[in-house]
């Protein structure tokens, strides 16, 4: 298998694993949610229904995207059009999630390990990808 193929595969199944990482959060008790919030420094937890509706919905969403990675790792070749928009919407949600974190005046910390990361996560996926899917390049599966 071509190293673009297995470095591809493998930035897919690391990104999903780590994103996988959230699925507890989406269930463990809002008292952990709390503890954490102000654990990190960010004051005391808000109170409400719609905050636990979202910390528990993104996690989900997490969990469900860091499936959707592992899925997509199982044949680049095949995926490569998902692999694509996976690499270009990661671009657009690292720009957007850096400018509403700082926005929101989010600690550096916060600012620095979310939108950044995403666009070089989407670049990384982009130029994997185009190189995997080479003419004379092997099946990735």
């Amino acid at each position: 298998m071509p190293m673009a193929n297995r470095l591809l595969r493998l930035v897919l199944r690391v990104t999903g694993s780590a994103l996988l990482l959230a699925l507890p959060f989406a269930l463990v008790p809002r008292t952990w949610h709390e503890a954490i919030h102000e654990w990190i420094g960010l004051g005391p937890y808000p109170e409400g229904p719609v905050v636990d509706y979202l910390v528990r919905s993104v996690s989900g969403m997490y969990v469900l995207s860091g499936a959707f990675c592992w899925l997509v790792a199982t044949d680049v070749r095949r995926y490569g059009p998902m692999v694509r928009f996976l690499g270009w919407t990661s671009i657009a949600f690292g720009v957007l999630m850096t400018v509403v974190d700082v926005m929101l005046g989010l600690p550096w910390w916060w600012i620095a390990g979310e939108g950044p990361e995403a666009i070089v996560l989407g670049a990384i996926l982009i130029v994997l990808e185009r190189a995997a899917s080479a003419p004379g390049e092997e099946d990735g599966a």
